[in-house]
């Protein structure tokens, strides 16, 4: 045996350097009888020959590496076992054997190595019964028993979002960390620290993603789970405790570098003592890709004991890097009883990352087939979804190509959300017959392979305008006998034999007893298409009030020819019914002068019907004004064929003519609300002068009276004092 082959007995020597618990037992090794061609099986005194591998259960296999040719061995002689002693469990190895080069017939040595990186009972450690506002912490060793080192990827930010934490790694901080081969490890440093108790269960997986190092092969990735029971604190009346909605559930705030995220954080006292001050503050090597607002440090705003009431902080993360960007919002607070400082620890470890391609997806072409220069037909759509996981911001959107429109001004939004998708309406308008048309939309946006289009084509044509026609076919929908007070509910089909669509404009009944049938539209819409060869429905419903015959018609307006009327028949069956009658339908004023009043017009109300009438309403509009003579003040019940009487005045407000309305609201079958129209002429006022006095009479007397006789009287009074002047200067003569 060579000093090459020496290398096997130092491996098994050098399994007392292991952890106690991992022990890589070889025995002598053959390859279980004749060895696979071009290999020797002559070994000396070193193993005894034949080689043989002791048995086991559990396949497995190795490779090989002969004389001009290498290959896998998956028979017994290629099992190497590795036994765990403190729970005799067992797992696959696997070996390599290289030739000697200065004898190709010979085996120089041999190397074993356990394919799986990690012990194989070890597992992550539980967190149990941790209280809210604490935390436990614990340890992952990752241990390499290769002979080359092994690599694996940083872990820390999968536990973003939830209560755990990588708090430190033995084997450094690099997006990428190294194990050290023959027995080497590295140390995860754990932490969990729960929020709340409820619920009180815990879990994150956690993924190690190993890469290889040299020729030994890839490791398989190890997938392991997390687990944490949180546990209220122990009861201490006079003691705050503060909790978090942050993390009770996966928190998506990585971003790309430069692209801010933000989260809305809700902090409770769920304690029983009152805190006296609380101090809110940011560490870590990325603190600065962490701001906040926040409210919890204003004295007004601190979080009452028990859950009395709440302060928010709102978190904002802008990474400056691709990575973990590590920090932690620490929030301390002082209890009011006894001074204490206690801590709410944040872990805030989120990741700035490759921002995502921005893609779409975008119908490709559109044939609109051949159209009616004249007629019209329904748009086609188009669908533009965004296929990537960011938003796509549109940019413009826009048809090229006579004949050819959009629709819609704007189908899609600015920004167009992830998995989102808008509906592009194109219409198409051909000119001239016979002729082909082309045109393109085109989409421009922030999406890979921008900008996108569409191809579009059609063919106008010369066709006849579609004529539309109403089933039933005999042009009459006849509902029969219907009891007063009750309805019935018959369908109208309205057809379009095409060639091309129409456009449904309006549809109403008209007629003397209109008021007794009602038509609704039911797959019929006003404004949408009925495409050629197809129907829609509208529902018509026939109510009749009181006994008798009722007849109306159905008309509907489109941009094709007209359908002509449906005729609508029923009968009303006799039943008790109000009924109200007016002795007059308009009211003509005689002139009068402005701010005047007119002498009173009267109005009787009848109920004709065969139970009480009861009047809700009265009113008059314009310059009418209407007052009760003998009817009740409202509201009021008539008792069938009594009536009563109302006075209208007019009363201008200023020269010219004057309309109104006179509107009597009632519980009448048929005429609930009857109108009487009122008119007049106002005439202009008379003019009055400046110079004070009074008068008995009207202003709108041409000649006053009462200034003409007083007057006179001054008259007669100048002439009686003239006349005893005269006498006494005659008697003063005679004297």
């Amino acid at each position: 045996m060579n000093g090459r082959r020496l290398s096997y007995r130092k491996l098994l020597a050098a399994r007392s350097t292991w952890p106690a618990t991992l022990a890589l037992l070889l025995s002598t090794a053959a390859f279980g009888g004749a060895p696979p061609a071009g290999w020797e099986t002559n070994c000396g005194s070193c193993h005894g020959s034949p080689y043989v591998l002791p048995p086991s259960a559990s396949p497995s296999y190795g490779k090989i590496i002969g004389p001009g040719a290498e290959g896998w061995l998956s028979d017994d002689a290629s099992l190497i076992t590795k036994v765990n002693s403190s729970t005799s469990s067992s797992m696959d190895a696997a070996k390599t054997f290289v030739a000697n080069p200065a004898n190709a017939g010979m085996i120089s040595e041999f190397r074993g190595f356990l394919l799986d990186a990690l012990n194989g009972t070890v597992s992550p450690p539980a967190f149990n019964s941790v209280a809210v506002g604490n935390s436990s912490t614990g340890q992952l060793i990752i241990t390499n028993f290769r002979s080359m080192p092994i690599s694996y990827d940083d872990p820390t930010g999968q536990l973003n979002g939830t209560e755990f934490s990588i708090t430190t790694d033995s084997c450094g901080t690099g997006a990428t960390r190294q194990v050290p081969g023959n027995g080497g490890s590295c140390t995860l440093a754990l932490a969990f620290t729960p929020t709340s108790s409820t619920p009180p269960g815990r879990s994150a997986p956690l993924q190690l993603k190993f890469s290889a190092a040299g020729t030994d092969g890839k490791p398989a990735d190890r997938d392991l789970f997390l687990t944490g029971m949180a546990s209220s604190p122990p009861v201490q009346p006079n003691m705050p405790l503060l909790s978090s909605n942050f993390f009770t559930a996966s928190v998506d705030m990585d971003r790309p570098i430069g692209e801010e995220s933000t989260a809305h954080l809700i902090i409770a006292n769920t304690g029983g003592g009152a805190i006296s001050s609380i101090t809110i503050a940011k560490s870590g090597a990325a603190a600065n890709d962490y701001s906040f607002t926040e409210n919890c440090s204003t004295p007004a705003t601190i979080p009452a004991p028990n859950s009395a009431s709440t302060c928010f902080i709102d978190l904002s993360f802008k990474p400056t890097a691709l990575g973990v960007r590590q920090g932690t919002l620490n929030i301390a607070y002082t209890a009011t009883s006894n001074g204490q400082v206690l801590n709410l620890p944040i872990v805030m470890n989120f990741s700035g990352i490759i921002p995502p391609v921005p893609k779409i997806s975008l119908t490709t072409s559109m044939d609109f087939g051949s159209q009616g220069i004249s007629n019209i037909y329904p748009p086609k759509v188009l669908t533009l979804t965004n296929t990537g996981a960011t938003r796509v911001a549109i940019s413009s959107l826009s048809v090229a190509g006579t004949g050819f429109s959009l629709v819609d001004a704007s189908p899609c939004p600015a920004s167009l959300p992830a998995g989102a998708n808008c509906k592009i309406r194109i219409g198409f308008a051909p000119s001239q017959a016979d002729t082909a048309y082309a045109g393109t939309l085109t989409v421009v946006s922030n999406a890979e392979g921008s900008p996108h289009s569409a191809s579009l084509a059609g063919r106008g044509t010369i066709e006849p305008t579609p004529v539309l026609s109403w089933s039933p076919a005999s042009g009459v929908l006849d509902f029969g006998s219907v009891s007063a007070g009750t309805s019935l509910t018959l369908t109208a089909t309205l057809l379009n034999p095409g060639p091309s669509a129409v456009i449904l404009q309006v549809a109403n009944t008209v007629g003397l007893n209109a008021r007794a049938f009602q038509v609704v539209p039911d797959t019929c819409k006003i404004g949408d298409y009925i495409a050629a060869g197809e129907s829609c429905d509208f529902k018509v419903t026939f109510a009749p009030p009181s006994a008798g015959d009722r007849a109306a018609e159905l008309q509907a307006g489109t941009t094709g020819s007209a359908p002509g009327l449906l005729a609508l028949r029923g009968s009303g069956l006799g039943g008790p019914a109000s009924n109200i009658r007016l002795s007059v339908d308009l009211l003509k004023f005689d002139p009068v002068k402005a701010g005047a009043n007119s002498a009173p017009q009267m109005v009787t109300i009848r109920n004709s019907g065969s139970i009480a009438l009861r009047v809700s309403g009265i009113d008059a509009t314009g310059s009418f004004s209407v007052a009760a003579q003998t009817c009740p003040a409202i509201p009021f019940a008539l008792e069938p064929g009594f009536d009563c009487t109302l006075s209208v005045t007019f009363a201008p407000r200023a020269a010219g003519a004057a309309s109104g309305v006179l509107t009597i609201t009632s519980d009448a079958a048929e005429t609930p609300a009857l109108q009487v129209t009122l008119s007049g002429q106002g005439d202009p006022a008379p003019k009055t002068s400046g110079g004070g006095g009074c008068s008995l009479v009207r202003g709108d007397v041409p000649l006053d009276p009462t200034l003409w006789a007083l007057a006179l009287a001054a008259v007669a009074v100048l002439a009686w004092r003239r006349r005893d002047a005269a006498r006494g200067i005659g008697r003063r003569d005679a004297a």
